[in-house]
């Protein structure tokens, strides 16, 4: 008996899944292209030195020692940002 209302369940995940692919699809169109803001590339020489940037994140104590160790040899290997 419980094998119907297995393959019902199954049945409905799958139809919900589709569905809620279809809507994303649908609202969600624009080419990727499309909604990337181009980077002004004279921006940086034209900022008042340094340029600090605020990094927000949510890492473990392993990413976060690593990202650390990136940000100190990035912020070495130059002066302007």
């Amino acid at each position: 008996m419980n094998a119907p209302r297995r393959s019902r369940f199954g049945a409905t995940v799958v139809a919900v899944a589709l569905l809620a692919g279809a809507a994303l699809v649908g609202i969600d169109a624009a080419p990727a292209a499309a909604k990337v803001a181009k980077c002004p590339l004279g921006a940086l020489a034209q900022a008042k030195k340094p340029v600090e940037i605020t990094f927000w994140h949510s890492m473990p104590a392993a990413n976060e020692e690593t990202l650390k160790r990136l940000t100190d040899q990035f912020n070495s290997s130059q002066s302007a940002v």
